[in-house]
C-alpha cells in the first residue's frame, strides 16, 4: 500500500524575525496530494494521504511516529516537508510553528529524531522529500548524519546541505521545487524503460534537468532508485515517425520545448553526419566465422567491408551501421541502451544495483549478459572437455544471452520512449523490450511458453540480426528461440515465459536445477508457522471445477494447476478461478494429466497478460525417519461457504490450515495423515465440512509434499489424507519426464528430504566478495600462482599496487574465493561504492565476524566500544593464526582498497595502521591499493613501509574492459550535473592537469563544493600528482583511455569551448 504524510509550515509565530512567513507551503501540500492521488498518474489513494499544516514540533514528531510505526512491510511510505530548514553544527532541523532559532534542539524537529522514527518502521521502502533550505544535509552530502543511512531509504532534497530553497513568487502558488515535483509525477518525468510506471530514478532525472534559482536538487538513495512512484499509462495513439536527427546535447532543460527526435523506420535508412568507429569494425571482423571471413577477406578496406555488408550507402552509414559500429549510438538514439537492475528478493521494492549500459549492439548484448552472470555465479564444476573447471550459474546462460540478444536486436527502434531492460531478482530474470512480437500473424496480448512462439517469430530488424550471426553473437536467424528452450532443458531450468502486453514484451527466465540443489536446505525452523508462510502465494491458490468450483488447486507453474483427479473427473467443461490483487479472474482449463490411482491431476490454462508470472513451485519428500512435521494447506472447503449479500450469490472463502503429519502413519497406503489444528464441526445434514478441499497441496518447510484427496471419517473430524508427491512422481522415465515438464520439477528423482538436516555453516562476508569478484578471470594464471606461493612462502607481508582498472580487485577477489589448499582467508575489500565499507570500523567489524566464524566462537552481541572491538580483533587474529600454524595451515589476511579508505577524513585511524606490525608465524598479510602514499598514521617501522611491492600490470585482454569501465564511469559523471561536466571537460582540455585553485577559478565553484565533487564519482576518474616543491597537486585523468573517452563524449563543440577557457 502507498501511504503519504505531508507536513507544511508557512508561518513561524515563535520567531517571525528569524523565520519569515513563506508563501509556497500554503499550496505545496495540496498540489503534491493532488499529484500523488491523480486518477491517471497517481499510485496513492486519497484516504492514505494525510496533511499536517502549521503544526508545532511535537505534533510533527507525533504524526511521523504514528505514520512510520503503523506501517506494514509491504507499504511504500512517503514523508514530505515544506517549510524553513536550519543547519546548526552540521545538523539539519525542520522548523515548526513553535520553533526559535536559538532553541532549535527543543523547538524544531531534528533530522536525527526523524531518522530514529523512520528506523522503527517495518516498511521496506521509505521515501523522504524535503523542500526546505539545507535539506541535502539530511543524509549528509559531506558525511552529515551517517546514522540516517539504511536499507530502503530514499531521500530527494530541494537543495544541498548549504543552499537555500526558493519560495513561491506570490501567494497561492507552490514553491518551484514542489511545482516541478508535481509536474514530474503527473506528466513531465519520462518513463525511460516503458514499464508504465515512473520510478524514483525517472523522477529525479527530470528534477535534475529543471533550472532552479540558486539551488539544485540532491538525492541519496540506498540502492538503485527503481521504486515506482507514479503511473504513466501507455499512449493511445502512436505519432508518425519524424526524420532521425542528432540532439546537440543530451537531456532537455526546464524550458526546452523542442520536439523529441524519433528513430528511423528502417535499418537501411541513411544517417548523415555520423562516423563509425574503426576500432569497433576491426574487432567485429576479427571475430568473423570462418565462412564469413572467407567471403569478406581481411584485404578489404573498412569502407569495402561496410559496402558489402549493406551498411554504407553513398558514403553515409545506415542506421544498422550506427547501431553496430557507431562511436556513441545513444547520442543518436537515446533509448538504444539497456538498463540493468538487480533487486533483493522477488519484488521491485528493494533495488540494490542499477546501471545504464551504452554502446554498440554487440557491446550491449555482451555487457548485459555479463551483468546477469556477475550475480548468478554458483561456483565451479569439473569439465569433461578440458583440464580446467567450468563456471556454473544459477540461470541458463545460453538462453540468457539469446533472449537479451533477441530483445536488443529485434526491439522496436521507432519507439524512443522505452529502452530494453534486464531485471535480476532472487527467483527470476525479466528481459523487457519495446514492441510487439514479430511474426506472420499478430500475437495478441497474453502469456505463453517460449516454445509456443518458435513458429511465429519473424525478425523485425533482419539486417541487424543477420550481421550478428556472422560472429556467432546470436544464433542463425530463427534459431535463437529453439536454442534457448533447449538450453533450459539441458540445465534443468523451467521453460521461459513470454508476456505480451501494451506494446511491451517481457521474457521471464527461472533458475536451473543446480540452483534447486543448492537451495535444497530448508529455511530455519524458526521461520515455520502461520506468520511465516511466504512460500504460499494467495494469487496462486485456485478454485477448480465448473460452475460450482467444488475443488481446490495451486498454480504450480505459470500455466498449470495441481489438483485432485476426482475434482476434474467426468467434466465436459472445466475452469479455474484466481484472485489477482483485488480482481477475480476466471478462465477455461483443460486436463493435462491424471493419475487415478493417486487421485491427482494437472490442468492447464492460458493466463491473462495482467496475471503475475510465477516461478515453479518447489517440492519435497517426507522423510522415512520418525518425525512429526508441521504442515499447512490452503483451499476452499464447504464449511467456508458464505452468502455474498452484495452479489446475491453463495461464495466459498479461503481456508488456510495448519497441522501436523507423522512420517510413519499410513506407510502401507503410501499417503500422509494430516491432523488439522482446530478442526471444524460436522454440519447438521451429515455432509463433510471438507468437501471442496480436495486438490489443495500440502506444504512443509516451503515445499509441496502432497495433495489432499480424501477424508476418512473413522480417523476423526480433524484428519485429512493426502497423496505423497514422491509417489505421484514414481514411474518409468517417460512418466517422470512428462510430470517434470508439467509441474516445473527440475530434479524428479532427487526431491529434497523434509525435514532436512540443519544447513552447514556458511562463511560470512562471502556474499560481498562474490558481488565484486568476476565470474571468470583471463590472463592471470601467473599472478594466481604467485599469490599461492606467497601464502606458503616465508615472506610475512607483501603489498600489491596497480593503476586504475588494472584488475587488482578482480584478481584478489577471485583468489579469495578460490584459495590454495591449506590456506584460510579472511578478507576486506574497501569500496566507496557501498556505504559503510571504506573505513577502519567496517574493517574491524568484518574481521571479527570472519575470525569468530573460523574459530567457531560466538561474536559478542553487546555493543563494544571502539577500543574493545580493536582488542577483540587482535586477539581473534592471533588465535586464528596460532590455530592455523598448529594445524599445518596458513591464515591469509587480505585487504584491498587502501586508497579508498575514508576513515582518516572523519577522525578514524586508517585501515593500514591497524594491520599487524609483528604478524604471527601462521599469518600472511597481503595489502593492496592504487599507487598512492600510505596514510600518515602508519608508523615508520611498519612492515607496509618496508615490504616488497608488487606492481600489477594490465592483462592483454583487459583493454576492452578498461574502455567499458571508462565509458560507464564517464557517462554517469557527465550526466550527474553541469558542474561535473565542467570539471571533466576542463581537465580533458588541459594536458598538464589542473589544480583545485584552477578549477575553482574556471568553474566559479567554492572550494568546499569542489572538494565534495572530487571526493565523489569524479574522483575515481582522476589522480592527483604532486607538484614541484610546495606546488599544489594537479588533477589528471587516471588513464589516457579516460581522457580520450571524455573528449569523444563531449564532442568538438564543447571541447573547443573548454579549450577557449584555458587559453591565456
Amino acid at each position: 500500500m502507498y501511504r503519504a504524510l505531508i507536513v507544511c509550515n508557512s508561518r513561524f509565530p515563535a520567531d517571525p524575525g528569524a523565520l519569515p512567513e513563506l508563501q509556497g507551503p500554503k499550496a505545496d501540500g495540496l498540489v503534491l496530494r493532488d499529484a500523488l492521488t491523480d486518477a491517471s498518474a497517481g499510485l496513492f489513494d486519497r484516504s492514505e494521504v494525510r496533511l499536517v499544516a502549521e503544526a508545532d514540533a511535537g505534533e510533527i514528531i507525533a504524526a511521523a511516529d504514528d505514520f512510520f510505526s503503523s506501517a506494514e512491510p509491504d507499504d511504500t511510505l512517503l514523508f514530505y516537508y515544506s517549510g524553513h530548514g536550519r543547519n546548526r553544527n552540521r545538523q539539519l532541523f525542520l522548523c515548526a510553528g513553535n520553533t526559535r532559532v536559538d532553541r532549535l534542539h527543543s523547538t524544531a524537529v531534528p533530522a536525527a529524531t526523524l531518522s530514529d522514527v523512520i528506523a522503527t518502521s517495518f516498511a521496506q521502502v521509505k521515501i523522504v522529500v524535503l523542500d526546505c533550505c539545507h535539506s541535502g544535509g539530511f543524509k549528509g552530502d559531506d558525511g552529515l548524519l551517517d546514522a540516517l543511512s539504511g536499507a530502503g531509504r530514499f531521500l530527494i532534497a530541494a537543495t544541498s546541505a548549504t543552499d537555500r530553497a526558493a519560495d513561491a513568487g506570490m501567494r497561492g502558488e507552490p514553491s518551484p521545487f514542489t511545482r516541478a515535483l508535481a509536474d514530474g509525477l503527473l506528466t513531465r518525468a519520462v518513463d525511460r524503460n516503458a514499464d508504465q510506471v515512473i520510478d524514483l530514478d525517472d523522477l529525479f532525472t527530470y528534477l535534475a534537468q529543471v533550472q532552479f534559482d540558486g539551488h539544485a536538487p540532491h538525492r541519496k538513495f540506498d540502492g538503485a532508485g527503481a521504486v515506482p512512484i507514479a503511473r504513466r499509462p501507455a499512449p493511445q495513439a502512436e505519432e508518425p515517425a519524424a526524420p532521425l536527427t542528432r540532439p546537440e546535447r543530451p537531456g532537455p532543460t526546464a524550458d526546452d520545448r523542442r520536439p523529441r527526435a524519433r528513430a528511423a523506420t528502417s535499418m537501411d535508412d541513411v544517417v548523415r553526419g555520423e562516423t563509425l568507429s574503426e576500432r569497433h569494425i576491426e574487432a567485429f571482423r576479427r571475430d568473423l566465422r570462418e565462412d564469413m571471413a572467407a567471403t569478406l577477406p581481411e584485404q578489404l578496406t573498412s569502407s569495402e567491408f561496410l559496402q558489402r555488408a549493406g551498411l554504407l550507402k553513398d558514403g553515409h552509414p545506415t542506421l544498422a551501421g550506427v547501431l553496430l559500429f557507431g562511436q556513441n549510438p545513444t547520442a543518436l538514439l537515446p533509448a538504444a541502451m539497456v538498463r540493468c537492475v538487480r533487486f533483493r528478493g522477488s519484488r521491485k521494492t528493494d533495488p540494490v544495483e542499477s546501471v545504464d549500459l551504452h554502446g554498440t549492439v554487440p557491446e550491449l548484448i555482451v555487457r548485459a549478459r555479463d551483468f546477469v552472470a556477475k550475480s548468478a555465479v554458483l561456483g565451479e564444476s569439473p569439465s569433461t572437455a578440458s583440464a580446467y573447471s567450468e563456471t556454473t550459474y544459477r540461470y541458463p546462460m545460453i538462453a540468457v544471452r539469446e533472449i537479451i540478444a533477441n530483445a536488443v536486436v529485434h526491439r522496436d527502434y521507432t519507439e524512443q520512449d522505452a529502452c530494453v531492460q534486464v531485471h535480476v531478482f532472487d527467483d527470476r530474470i525479466e528481459v523487457i523490450s519495446p514492441g510487439t512480437w514479430g511474426g506472420p500473424a499478430e500475437v495478441p496480448d497474453g502469456q505463453l511458453r517460449l516454445s509456443a512462439l518458435e513458429g511465429q517469430s519473424q525478425p523485425r530488424n533482419f539486417r541487424l540480426a543477420r550481421l550478428l550471426t556472422w560472429v556467432k553473437l546470436v544464433e542463425s536467424v530463427g534459431a535463437g528461440l529453439p536454442r534457448s528452450v533447449a538450453d533450459c532443458q539441458t540445465v534443468g531450468s523451467p521453460e521461459p515465459v513470454v508476456v505480451i502486453r501494451h506494446g511491451m514484451i517481457t521474457v521471464t527466465l527461472f533458475p536451473t536445477a543446480a540452483e534447486e540443489a543448492r537451495d535444497a536446505v530448508p529455511p530455519a525452523r524458526a521461520e515455520a508457522g502461520p506468520d511465516r508462510s511466504r512460500h504460499l502465494d494467495p494469487a496462486r491458490i485456485a478454485e477448480v471445477g465448473t460452475r460450482g468450483f467444488d475443488g481446490s488447486g495451486y498454480r504450480v507453474t505459470n500455466d498449470c494447476v495441481l489438483t485432485a483427479a476426482h475434482v476434474v473427473r467426468d467434466r465436459t467443461e472445466l475452469g479455474v478461478r484466481f484472485t489477482f490483487g483485488r480482481e477475480e479472474w476466471t478462465g477455461p482449463a483443460t486436463v493435462a494429466w491424471v493419475d487415478e490411482a493417486a487421485d491427482v491431476a494437472v490442468v492447464r490454462f492460458e493466463p491473462p497478460s495482467h496475471a503475475p508470472v510465477v516461478p515453479p513451485a518447489r517440492y519435497g519428500r517426507i522423510t522415512n525417519r520418525p518425525a512429526v512435521v508441521t504442515v499447512e494447506a490452503a483451499g476452499f472447503p464447504a464449511y467456508k461457504r458464505r452468502q455474498d449479500w452484495s452479489g446475491g450469490r453463495t461464495v466459498t472463502d479461503l481456508a488456510h490450515l495448519f497441522g501436523t503429519a507423522s512420517t510413519l502413519s499410513n506407510l502401507r497406503s503410501g499417503t500422509l495423515e494430516i491432523t488439522v489444528n482446530g478442526a471444524p464441526s460436522e454440519p447438521p445434514d451429515g455432509s463433510s465440512p471438507w468437501a471442496g478441499m480436495g486438490g489443495a497441496p500440502v506444504w512443509a518447510e516451503g515445499r509441496i509434499v502432497g495433495v489432499i484427496n480424501a477424508v476418512n471419517p473413522l480417523d476423526g473430524p480433524g484428519r485429512l489424507e493426502a497423496a505423497r508427491i514422491e509417489h505421484v512422481l514414481a514411474g518409468p522415465p517417460e512418466h517422470q519426464e512428462r510430470m517434470a515438464a508439467l509441474l516445473g520439477l527440475r530434479q524428479a528423482e532427487r526431491l529434497p528430504e523434509v525435514p532436512a538436516p540443519e544447513p552447514e555453516r556458511a562463511a560470512p562476508y562471502l556474499d560481498h566478495i562474490r558481488d565484486v569478484a568476476p565470474a571468470t578471470l583471463h590472463d592471470r594464471s601467473t599472478e594466481l600462482a604467485e599469490l599461492a606461493a606467497f601464502c606458503h612462502g616465508d615472506e610475512p607481508y607483501v603489498r600489491w599496487q596497480g593503476a586504475p582498472w588494472a584488475g587488482k580487485t578482480a584478481l584478489l577477489s577471485f583468489f579469495a574465493l578460490r584459495p590454495p589448499p591449506a590456506v584460510d582467508v579472511v578478507a576486506f575489500f574497501a569500496t566507496l561504492r557501498l556505504p559503510g565499507h571504506a573505513d577502519s570500523m567496517a574493517f574491524t567489524d568484518t574481521l571479527i565476524e570472519q575470525l569468530a566464524w573460523l574459530l567457531e566462537e560466538r561474536v559478542p552481541t553487546a555493543t563494544l566500544q571502539s577500543g574493545a572491538r580493536d582488542l577483540l580483533r587482535r586477539r581473534l587474529l592471533a588465535r586464528a593464526a596460532a590455530r592455523a600454524q598448529t594445524a599445518g595451515r596458513r591464515l591469509l589476511l587480505l585487504v584491498d582498497g587502501l586508497d579508498e579508505d575514508r576513515g582518516p577524513q572523519s577522525g578514524l585511524p586508517s585501515i593500514a595502521s591497524l594491520l599487524p606490525q609483528r604478524p604471527d608465524e601462521g599469518l600472511r598479510v597481503l595489502a593492496a591499493g592504487r599507487r598512492t602514499p600510505l596514510p600518515h598514521d602508519v608508523p615508520a617501522g611498519h612492515p607496509l613501509r618496508t615490504c616488497r611491492v608488487r606492481t600489477l600490470g594490465q592483462p592483454s585482454s583487459a583493454l576492452r574492459e578498461i574502455s567499458r569501465a571508462a565509458f560507464d564511469e564517464l557517462y554517469a559523471a557527465l550526466t550527474a550535473s553541469p558542474d561535473h561536466q565542467d570539471v571533466i571537460g576542463l581537465i580533458a582540455a588541459s594536458r598538464d592537469g589542473l589544480t583545485k585553485a584552477d578549477l575553482a577559478r574556471l568553474t566559479d565553484q567554492a572550494p568546499y563544493q569542489l572538494e565534495t565533487l572530487l571526493r565523489g564519482g569524479v574522483g575515481r576518474l582522476l589522480t592527483a600528482r604532486e607538484g614541484d616543491g610546495s606546488a599544489e597537486p594537479r588533477f589528471r585523468f587516471a588513464h589516457e583511455v579516460l581522457r580520450s573517452t571524455a573528449v569523444q563524449q563531449l564532442g568538438p563543440r564543447l571541447m573547443a569551448a573548454y579549450e577557449d577557457l584555458l587559453a591565456p
